[in-house]
């Protein structure tokens, strides 16, 4: 089993201090983004190894993505919108997940996704 991308130390770091009772969930949640991770992105590893990208990078996407899942309202688990009438007036919300399941966002995508290639040229030939 491979070592999560993010410990518990650098997501305190970056999303302040955990309850000692909270202890256990994030660090499951750690392992969880990781292996979701990987699987999104098979040369993650290859590529940290060789300073094509940043570890701390992905320890911020991990650490995002298991922040997204705790601060997930449990009340709102499995709401995907709500609408709300008052007289005249109608708001209707659409959540993102609620569900506290982490999960990759574009933002993650774009930040962990290999570098495209630069500009080509294709000869043209006329007729």
């Amino acid at each position: 089993m491979a070592e999560p991308l993010a410990t518990l130390a650098q997501y305190v770091e970056r999303h302040g201090e955990v309850l000692e009772a909270d202890t256990a969930d994030v660090e499951s949640k750690l392992g969880q983004a990781s292996r979701k991770v990987r699987n999104q992105f098979r040369t993650l590893d290859a590529r940290m190894a060789s300073d094509e990208l940043d570890p701390e990078l992905v320890a911020d996407v991990v650490c995002r993505m298991v922040n997204r899942a705790l601060e997930a309202p449990k009340e709102l688990q499995d709401v995907t919108n709500a609408s709300m009438t008052a007289g005249m007036f109608t708001q209707n919300l659409t959540f993102a997940r609620t569900d506290g399941r982490v999960y990759l966002g574009k933002d993650d995508r774009r930040d962990l996704a290999p570098p495209r290639g630069g500009m080509f040229t294709a000869p043209m030939y006329g007729g």
